[in-house]
């Protein structure tokens, strides 16, 4: 769900990060005041966050069709269909509209088959 994905992303931030140590909190949160900054930081997060979802979403369409020997074709289909969609979302909730409306597209084009 591309809601859970958001509201996770958009809670990510770095100055609440914990270490075993204090003295070892301490030292890395002057460093990374002293340096990129905890905004740009949890920005860097986010991105490759992002990016890591978007790589486990195609994997997982991937997958869906490469073990889908012994489903029917309505099944695979079905399933392939709905994680494709999902990731559709994922990019229009990103502003990448060119890639979701592509996606969007080719399933609107299979659930009419």
């Amino acid at each position: 769900d591309y809601n859970v994905y958001n509201k996770m992303l958009g809670q990510i931030n770095v100055e609440n990060s914990k270490s075993f140590k204090p003295e070892d909190e301490k030292r890395i949160h002057e460093v990374v005041r002293q340096t990129i900054g905890f905004n740009q930081l949890n920005s860097l997060v986010f991105d490759k966050l992002r990016e890591w979802i978007i790589q486990y979403a195609i994997d997982s369409i991937d997958n869906s069709i490469s073990t889908s020997s012994g489903s029917s074709d309505s099944q695979v289909n079905e399933d392939t269909l709905k994680r494709k969609m999902a990731l559709a979302n994922l990019y229009q909730s990103q502003r990448k509209y060119e890639k979701s409306e592509s996606l969007f597209m080719e399933c609107l084009e299979k659930s009419k088959v």
